[in-house]
């Protein structure tokens, strides 16, 4: 795929409620979702969990236990499947979605008032951003969420990193800051912040960041590198 900027595609969508796939990885996906002041209405998803990450607004996801997860700013929460939950914009928000491609997404009945106190698996948010600032080292790639086989990973760039492919794994790059070149076989790949790019499994690739930059990659678990 080509790289895209999620900041010049999201200005594309003013419905209440857009999500488009923005990029495969394996059997799973990168979605973008652009909500206008809008509720989507209590659901679950019946085959996969789902990480959603904030870029811009604020995002209020709501359990039938009365528990409420504000995600703000590049706030990141991952929610396991079945899990009934609802989400809502009071303003333009736009975010992330990984999870399976072929998910179902199963709407419920009218609830009705939620019970305070009930059973619910909830993790707490994380936040890109404070954990960048946290780490301040040139190199660092953290497991964050764990999404049914595949991962979700804060990393941080700098300076180069050797030729390798990943033979059994797609590979997901999002820079949340700074920019890395990925350079191909082929030729180089800039990305810039915002930009989102998928590795095909077994493409070589040597990322170079001049600055200090933050990554958000998303892939298999069992993902494998080959050094070259």
């Amino acid at each position: 795929m080509d790289k895209i900027n999620i900041s010049i595609k999201e200005k594309a969508f003013n419905r209440p409620h857009s999500n488009i796939i923005l990029g495969k990885v394996n059997d799973h996906c990168v979605r973008l979702a652009v909500n206008e002041k809008s509720t989507f209405d209590w659901h679950n998803h019946k085959d996969s969990d789902e990480v959603l990450f904030v870029l811009n607004g604020e995002l209020e996801v709501q359990f039938l236990n009365g528990h409420i997860v504000i995600l703000e700013k590049l706030d990141s929460l991952m929610i396991p499947k079945g899990i009934i939950h609802k989400t809502l914009a009071k303003k333009r928000t736009v975010n992330l979605c990984f999870e399976k491609t072929e998910d179902s997404t199963v709407f419920q009945p009218r609830m009705g008032k939620v019970k305070k106190g009930s059973s619910v698996f909830v993790f707490d948010k994380k936040n890109f951003a404070r954990w960048f600032s946290a780490n301040s080292v040139k190199h660092k790639n953290e497991l964050i969420w764990e999404v049914n086989d595949h991962c979700l990973r804060f990393a941080i760039n700098s300076g180069e990193y050797q030729m390798h492919n990943h033979p059994n794994s797609d590979e997901a790059f999002i820079v949340i800051n700074n920019s890395v070149t990925l350079r191909l076989e082929s030729g180089e790949i800039r990305l810039n912040e915002m930009d989102i790019f998928v590795m095909t499994k077994g493409m070589n690739h040597k990322p170079i960041a001049q600055n200090r930059t933050g990554i958000v990659f998303f892939e298999s678990k069992s993902c494998e590198t080959t050094m070259k």
